[in-house]
């Protein structure tokens, strides 16, 4: 298969995963739970998908770091409709269990490293940024850590600028330290995802960049 077959098959790849994602998107916007919170999550789904459409022909990333875009869009897409703390599965899940809150809002922020920081390591390594180290992996676990807590405070901030404080107080579902919770499942996510995919993650980079 010569390279210009590649990249048009890798392009329609992409390209299904968008149409896939424009769909999942419009669904959330049919009848959810709270139109504000829908909206606010649905601006952050755009900006993140804008960010790599805009980029895709001077850095595109490798086909899997995509695929894994895509399933944090979804998670996100998923939360703007039911918002996370009412989420249906999970709700039905804290009500058969016993459990006192609903964790999907757990399962987002472990996302929020778990992808990110993949992302981190290929635009660092595909651009010469750095090299491989052990230095190398704490920058960009403390990088998917900044990314967390900014989003922390932008809630708040959001919360405060908004009058939206009872809905922010809300969402915290009666933990006082769900923002440091949210942070440590942030780390968590990307910690576990460098012990799963790095060796994996390595050979796709490898492949991009001989391609």
């Amino acid at each position: 298969m010569n390279r210009r077959r590649v990249f048009r098959n890798e392009e329609s790849f992409h390209i299904l995963l968008l149409v896939i994602t424009l769909i999942i998107a419009v669904w959330s916007g049919i009848k959810p739970y709270d139109s504000l919170l829908w909206l606010s999550n649905i601006s952050v789904a755009i900006i993140y998908a804008v960010c790599f459409i805009f980029t895709y022909r001077k850095f595109r990333f490798t086909s899997f770091a995509y695929v894994m875009i895509f399933i944090h869009l979804v998670i996100i897409l998923v939360a703007a409709k039911y918002t996370y703390e009412n989420t249906p599965l999970f709700s039905m899940l804290r009500d058969s269990l016993g459990q006192s809150r609903n964790y999907f809002d757990r399962i987002g922020h472990f996302f929020q490293g778990f992808v990110p920081i993949l992302l981190a390591k290929e635009l660092f390594i595909r651009n010469d940024y750095m090299k491989k180290s052990k230095f190398f992996y704490l920058v960009i676990v403390f990088f998917v850590l900044a990314i967390s807590a900014s989003w922390e405070l932008l809630e708040f901030a959001a919360a405060v600028i908004f009058d939206q404080s009872d809905a922010y107080i809300l969402s915290m579902q009666g933990d006082i330290w769900d923002a440091q919770w949210d942070m440590i499942c942030a780390i968590t996510g990307a910690i576990t995802s460098l012990l799963i995919f790095n060796r994996y993650h390595d050979k796709k980079i490898k492949e991009a960049d001989a391609k």
